[in-house]
This record gives structure tokens, C-alpha cells and sequence, in this order.
């Protein structure tokens, strides 16, 4: 977040994203947001719970669930990428690995 705001001000290094999409949409993503690619970009899975986001946040997230549903209700309209939304939204996800460490470590222990 505030990926601009930051650059103005500091000598970016390496970028850490953390979602829990995919690692190739996180990479399009901030290719195309901030024009970030290469070896010292990296991806952490991560883990998503309703209850753990504050207030404003959670009433967002509440009202796409509620949205969701009513799509999700009407399976003419609904596609499976509806129906995994709505589940995470509903149920949470943790999708982290500590594994997706290595690479970083690595790249922080280069001389």
C-alpha cells in the first residue's frame, strides 16, 4: 500500500507483495500499477479473516459478501470465481507458506 508515497521518499530495493490471489496476478498487478517486475519483486501468500480487519474495512467487505451471495444464489449469473469469492469471504483462507521466504532470504543474504 502507498507504494508512490514511499518512492518519493525512499530508495525502494525489492517489493514484497502479500495477497492472497495468485503469484502471477499479484506480479500483473503491480507491473501494470507501478511498472515493478524482475528479481526483486516477490510474492507471500496470505491469509484472509473477516473478524481481524477493523471496522470499516470489515463493513466493505461484509456488504461484497451480502452482494456475493445474492450472485452466488442466482447460479445463471454466477461463475466459479463468484462462488470462491463468496467462500472467502465467508469462511477465511490462509494460504501461508513459509517457504515463499526462501527467495527473499536468499536475496537479502546476497552481498
Amino acid at each position: 500500500m502507498n507504494y508512490e508515497r514511499a518512492a518519493k521518499h525512499l530508495d525502494i530495493c525489492s517489493v514484497c507483495a502479500v495477497g492472497i490471489g495468485t503469484e502471477a496476478q499479484a506480479r500483473a498487478d503491480l507491473k501494470k500499477q507501478h511498472k515493478l517486475e524482475g528479481d526483486r519483486l516477490f510474492f507471500l501468500p496470505g491469509v484472509f479473516n473477516m473478524k481481524r480487519l477493523n471496522p470499516i474495512y470489515r463493513k466493505t467487505m461484509k456488504d461484497m459478501e451480502y452482494a456475493l451471495a445474492m450472485r452466488v444464489k442466482d447460479s445463471k449469473r454466477s461463475t466459479q470465481a463468484d462462488q470462491d469469492s463468496y467462500n472467502m469471504l465467508k469462511n477465511g483462507v490462509d494460504y501461508y507458506n513459509e517457504e515463499a521466504l526462501v527467495p527473499v532470504m536468499h536475496w537479502l543474504a546476497e552481498p
